[in-house]
């Protein structure tokens, strides 16, 4: 059995509502911990402290925040709202997380239905694909999965920018390949 905690924006707070079916094996506990509109600083400042007290027993961390920075630099209240601010950010909640010992999983910023926005998405993705591999961290890249003509493919969401129950679903069966339950080490299964 493993605790399985997911970290972020509305994306994560919403997924509980929407996809309903079982994430992780059915012995595994699987918990939220996502705000609408919350930028990573004010995540990982405001948030995090509290949600790490919580989630101290936590296996497995499933991470997936930024979007709203690229859209509103400004959503964190910091002065920090460069490009290269919001990667310092990225690489701050990301070291936050492997500090607790627990295994984490960076999901890649999803893309959305604004064209003028996929270039700086697929920047950050890029950001946090190289740190991951540089820190030891496990990445997956749901941009692929989820873009059609670098844009949100509409099969799997309503408004351009959160998943629909059908994206919701792609999400969860990729993620589900990387749960091994009754294992403290997290490891991608073989059959993709």
């Amino acid at each position: 059995m493993s605790k399985i905690v997911f970290l972020g924006d509305s994306i994560t707070e919403y997924m509980p509502y929407i996809y309903k079916d079982k994430v992780g094996s059915e012995e595994d506990s699987v918990t939220y911990h996502g705000i609408e509109n919350i930028g990573v600083g004010s995540f990982c400042q405001y948030c995090w402290p509290r949600v790490k007290e919580k989630e101290s027993d936590a296996d497995i961390f499933v991470l997936l925040i930024g979007t709203n920075n690229l859209s509103r630099p400004d959503c964190d209240y910091d002065d920090r709202e460069t490009f290269d601010d919001l990667v310092m950010k990225m690489k701050e909640m990301i070291n936050e997380v492997i500090l607790t010992g627990s295994r984490l999983i960076v999901q890649s910023i999803y893309p959305t239905k604004y064209i003028r926005r996929d270039e700086d998405i697929r920047r950050l993705n890029h950001e946090i694909e190289n740190y991951c591999d540089l820190v030891g961290v496990e990445y997956v890249d749901m941009y692929s999965l989820l873009e059609k003509d670098n844009l949100f493919n509409e099969e799997y969401t309503d408004d351009g920018i959160h998943p629909n129950k059908k994206g919701y679903g792609l999400i969860v069966g990729e993620l589900n390949k990387y749960f091994v339950s009754g294992k403290k080490k997290l490891v991608k299964s073989e059959d993709n």
